[in-house]
């Protein structure tokens, strides 16, 4: 077996794992980027989420739209030429194009000449008492043992410390994941006229064998541009921690069949589209995480508490996909922001081991408003820098 020595390991090619990388680049140190997928862009480019929510405060009418103020995100917000729009009630997103996320995020990489490993997932590590010592890496049929001096785990699922036996946060289950497909020749130019359209459709198809699903179906904000859009809609599955992403994937593509052939019979201006394509990914919002020195909650998230060690602010709600495939948002005190302390981002037990985007410390419903692109860049980013400086 091949052995490999860099300065710090980050598991997870999302924009959390992006920004970490990108961090721990400043100091000219060796950095080596491991993915489980065959390019990186994590959920944001392989489910097309289709839009950087937390990157802005919540908007009040006739005010400017006002970023948060952390200089990685507003870099990586200004980069891709964004711009914010008020999709609902105050709330700010900033729809993206993933063909233009992933170029960003593969170019930004490689000028900072971040080694990437695709198709490369980790299945052991050893640790000592105190640190992560070294990992077994699965590139392609091939297996490595790379030593780092410092780990990043943003792979959403906190593969590093489950692989290490540490204590896991975990559910028994977890919000409803969501699929994507894009779709052309719509005769509509008008996004609420189009969505309006499509819920009247749903009301008068009282004999729709999957009405459940039917009634989640939206565009993703800012997707609708010259005849084509994005569809969103909620997978009716379970999610658990041994949910299979293959399975759930196959499940996603065959829905997404069956709601488009919907929609070209029973909404008049999809009546001639094309299905052009369908992610390949289902978006699974969140699983088990790493515990750290500190686990933000609920109350910390709705309070809008702050902290001494924090460089990293949200400003989502706690948004909840349930099982009645309903979303549930429940906004923080007086539509302020709450911080996300340094602990948050380190392992209680490993002293180098540090914690990003999804798989953050912190319980379900503080990470259903952590887990939003805008907040992972942040976590991320701030990760890869605790990284860089324990060199």
């Amino acid at each position: 077996m091949k052995k490999i020595e860099t300065d710090i390991l980050v598991v997870g090619g999302g924009v959390a794992g992006f920004a970490a990388a990108m961090a721990a680049s400043r100091a000219g140190t060796d950095i080596l980027l491991v993915d489980r997928h065959e390019a990186v862009g994590g959920n944001a480019v392989h489910s097309n989420v289709g839009t950087i929510c937390g990157a802005y405060h919540h908007h009040k009418e006739g005010q400017d739209f006002l970023p948060v103020d952390h200089p990685f995100l507003k870099k990586v917000v200004a980069a891709l030429k964004l711009e914010p729009m008020d999709y609902h009630q105050g709330l700010v997103v900033a729809p993206y194009r993933v063909e233009q996320l992933s170029a960003y995020l593969q170019k930004t990489l490689a000028s900072q000449q971040v080694k990437v490993w695709t198709e490369a997932e980790v299945i052991a590590t050893e640790t000592n008492e105190t640190e992560l010592t070294h990992v077994r890496i699965d590139r392609q049929g091939e297996q490595f043992e790379i030593h780092a001096n410092q780990y990043v785990d943003c792979s959403g699922r906190g593969v590093l410390s489950d692989l290490s036996g540490l204590e896991m946060l975990k559910s028994e289950r977890y919000q409803m994941a969501s699929q994507v497909f894009a779709v052309s020749g719509l005769t509509s130019s008008e996004a609420y006229s189009l969505e309006f359209s499509i819920k009247k459709s749903v009301v008068q198809d009282k004999n729709a064998a999957y009405a459940a699903v039917l009634k989640t179906i939206s565009l993703v904000p800012g997707s609708l541009q010259d005849g084509t859009a994005s569809v969103k809609f909620t997978l009716p599955h379970e999610i658990t921690d041994e949910v299979s992403q293959h399975a759930l994937n196959q499940k996603g593509s065959e829905w997404s069949v069956r709601l488009f052939d919907w929609l070209v019979k029973c909404v008049p201006s999809f009546a001639a589209a094309k299905l052009e394509k369908i992610y390949p990914q289902v978006g699974i919002r969140i699983q088990q995480r790493s515990r750290g020195q500190y686990v933000l909650t609920e109350e910390d998230v709705l309070s809008g508490r702050k902290f001494d060690s924090a460089n990293i602010k949200g400003t989502w709600p706690i948004e909840e996909w349930n099982q009645d495939s309903r979303v549930d948002l429940t906004h923080i005190s007086d539509h302020g922001y709450f911080e996300i302390p340094v602990e948050c981002l380190r392992s209680y037990r490993l002293d180098n081991l540090f914690l990003g985007g999804k798989n953050i410390s912190a319980t379900d419903r503080a990470i259903a408003s952590a887990r939003v692109i805008g907040t992972c860049l942040q976590t991320g980013f701030e990760a890869g820098t605790l990284a860089s400086q324990q060199l």
